[in-house]
């Protein structure tokens, strides 16, 4: 199971990742692919209008799988401390849950970019770092460029945070955790059209219940 659901979930994410060498030279510092305010995942578990839609995930999980395991799964999988981020040049801005509320802001640049396998897939990591000695669990990001899955996907991006270093994040045990970022104005219908979209694959990513 846990095979289909590295597969589904990185066919999903499909994101290879066009950056050219010339582009990466050119401003090896930039954050441009991220620029503008965007939403964890996990606030949208709250809406009431997407319960329909994990309702349907339970069922096509298998038996026993019910709409509470489906949130809990997805709020670990999504999990941030912060609502949402704002990236307005080389500044990232964190939220609190309200998504209005700034805890913090820290200046970040690209310290570099790996690969690194999950199962028999590639990932690609950008890896941002500040220099600033307060950052705690700031200290440190990875991030995927944003991307979508066809036309009715979300564009949307993925990263890991924390103080340690970037192999650990990269590696992060559980490995399910990916935190993912929409945009902060996208309107409710496209997230819950997101969510009715990939029930199929929300389900495969659920751990069979006994």
């Amino acid at each position: 199971m846990l095979k289909t659901a590295r597969r589904v979930l990185f066919f999903s994410l499909v994101f290879v990742l066009a950056v050219s060498v010339a582009a990466w030279a050119e401003d090896a510092t930039g954050l441009d692919s991220w620029q503008g305010k965007w939403l964890s995942s996990e606030k949208c578990l709250e809406y009431p209008e997407i319960r329909p839609a994990l309702q349907k995930i339970a069922a096509a999980a298998g038996e026993n799988v019910t709409e509470e395991d489906v949130v809990r799964f997805l709020s670990e999988m999504y999990e941030t401390s912060f609502g949402a981020l704002d990236v307005q040049g080389k500044e990232i801005a964190f939220y609190e849950k309200d998504g209005i509320t700034e805890i913090a802001k820290y200046e970040y640049c690209i310290a570099g970019m790996e690969e690194t396998k999950f199962g028999e897939h590639t990932v690609r990591w950008y890896k941002l770092e500040t220099e600033n000695p307060d950052a705690g669990n700031f200290k440190r990001i990875i991030a995927t460029e944003v991307h979508s899955h066809g036309e009715e996907s979300l564009g949307h991006w993925h990263m890991r945070y924390g103080s340690e270093d970037f192999e650990a994040l990269m590696n992060n045990k559980p490995a399910m955790w990916w935190p993912t970022l929409i945009a902060f104005d996208t309107p409710l219908e496209k997230i819950v059209q997101n969510y009715e979209h990939n029930v199929e694959a929300f389900a495969s990513f659920m751990p069979k219940k006994k």
